[in-house]
């Protein structure tokens, strides 16, 4: 996947190639920039087509930065910078953001770290009762289709045909054993038997 997308901008065929023209040396530049001790990869999209759709196109596959570049820019040297995880968007110096790129991808692989970290804990309950985790993974209207995002952290145990029984009920999968949790000894919610720790349960949609 890419790091950076630079997207030209221009409304005639003069501005065209001036704009591709620049568009080209900055890609080239932030090409001899590195990040995590690898060139950064830089794709330049000069598709003919709207702007807007070309914008949504990158959002949608997750690059961490767009970048646009229109005669206004250039007459300044600057870029136009936009940021996956914030939204930002703001002009800055070209010969700034080149030298800078590989600080600000890692700024934003921490930033979406640290929300994707805490969306997964705003959303994860520790269950200690079948009962309490029926009530969790049962929507309030069965017959609609309703979006649940938690996870359920429960002891088991994997043996358990009680288990799976509870599972296809509810249409939940157990979802990972966490490989850092230390040795808790407890009891499966859905057999009553011994467990030695826990695993994460969750829907798929």
């Amino acid at each position: 996947p890419s790091h950076v997308v630079i997207l030209p901008i221009y409304k005639n065929d003069e501005q065209r190639s001036v704009v591709l023209e620049y568009c080209d040396q900055l890609q080239k530049q932030l090409k001899e920039q590195t990040y995590e001790g690898e060139p950064i990869r830089v794709i330049m999209d000069d598709r003919d087509i709207r702007g807007g759709e070309k914008k949504w196109y990158h959002i949608k596959r997750g690059v961490p930065i767009r970048v646009e570049v229109g005669p206004r820019d250039i007459e300044n040297g600057n870029v136009f910078m936009s940021r996956r995880d914030t939204g930002e968007s703001n002009g800055v110096s070209r010969d700034e953001f080149v030298t800078q790129v590989g600080t600000i991808l890692t700024e934003i692989q921490s930033s979406l770290f640290d929300q994707a970290l805490k969306l997964r804990e705003d959303n994860s309950r520790t269950i200690d009762t079948l009962d309490e985790f029926r009530e969790y993974f049962t929507p309030d209207d069965k017959d609609a289709l309703e979006i649940h995002g938690g996870f359920a952290s429960s002891h088991f145990c994997e043996d358990a045909p009680e288990v799976q029984k509870v599972l296809g009920e509810l249409k939940v999968t157990t979802r990972c054993i966490p490989l850092d949790q230390q040795q808790e000894p407890g009891t499966c919610i859905f057999s009553g038997k011994p467990s030695t720790g826990r695993a994460v349960f969750g829907k798929s949609y």
